[in-house]
């Protein structure tokens, strides 16, 4: 999001080079959480999910998934950051072929590498499909013919690049934690009733992601407008895209209420036939 809003402000300005250098100073910080991520859940894979609550049984099966997931989670951070500072560019149509590209692969691989390896390959086809997402980000920011063109001595750190870019993220990255924390608190207390209610509160929370995307997706937008626009001394425009997109995303979000009050287990017996997960997934 830091990406978005300072790649959107220089192209507003018209300041095409500075755009690129924060570009590639967000994907160096980026590479380098990412590896400490890596670390971490490649290490402690089986504490992290004990500590969220899960059985013996669930943390046998799943550390593994668990240490590719997190192991491999730079393509997720580059898929998400680099797709920043396309709309930040103005260019959200890369951003939403890239995830295409992505999800795509995924959806394909999935069910063969499921079958071939069990639970480690969901996280092996989300590697390889995000993988390829990714490598079509970069293409595009190489050409030369773009509006923002990344060169390679633009990824040599930058402290006066990297500075703004810290700035803006901290408040951004507290926000998340605050979201993410709450998700995660639910989720540890959930385990306490089984895993069957587990399964049901995760397959919930993941169709509610699927609704709350294009709510993201208006979000999205209203940064890059807002940031152009400040770039181009036109705060007013900016302040009715913020409005403007507000209210789209009620009227968004209020469908999205209406539907899953209505609709919950229909929509949950559409994944699965257990009674027990269509209930508690439904209630959540």
């Amino acid at each position: 999001m830091a990406a978005t809003a300072i790649v959107a402000r220089r192209v507003g300005e018209k300041n095409y080079i500075d755009a690129a250098k924060a570009g590639a100073q967000a994907i160096v910080i980026g590479i380098i959480i990412s590896i400490v991520f890596s670390i971490v859940g490649i290490v402690f894979a089986k504490q992290l999910l004990g500590k969220m609550g899960a059985s013996q049984s669930v943390i046998n099966y799943g550390y593994q998934y668990t240490q590719v997931a997190l192991g491999s989670n730079v393509v997720i951070m580059l898929l998400f950051l680099i797709n920043g500072i396309f709309r930040g560019m103005g260019s959200p149509n890369i951003a939403f072929k890239s995830l295409l590209i992505s999800n795509a692969l995924n959806i394909i691989f999935c069910p063969i590498m499921i079958t071939q390896f069990g639970i480690v390959g969901a996280a092996l086809a989300t590697l390889m499909g995000r993988g390829v997402g990714v490598i079509y980000q970069l293409y595009q920011l190489n050409k030369k013919d773009g509006i923002v063109t990344i060169e390679k001595k633009m990824y040599q750190p930058d402290w006066k690049q990297i500075k703004p870019i810290l700035n803006i993220a901290s408040t951004t990255t507290l926000q998340f934690i605050i979201a993410s924390g709450s998700w995660i608190f639910l989720n540890k207390l959930i385990a306490n009733f089984g895993d069957d209610a587990v399964a049901g509160y995760t397959l919930a929370i993941r169709i509610l992601v699927f609704f709350i995307l294009p709510a993201w997706g208006i979000s999205n937008a209203a940064a890059t407008m807002v940031g152009q626009n400040l770039g181009a001394k036109q705060p007013d425009r900016a302040q009715k895209a913020v409005f403007e997109t507000a209210k789209v995303n009620a009227i968004f979000m209020t469908l999205v209420t209406i539907t899953c009050q209505l609709f919950g287990k229909d929509i949950i017996r559409f994944f699965t036939n257990n009674q027990t997960l269509i209930q508690s997934g439904a209630e959540a």
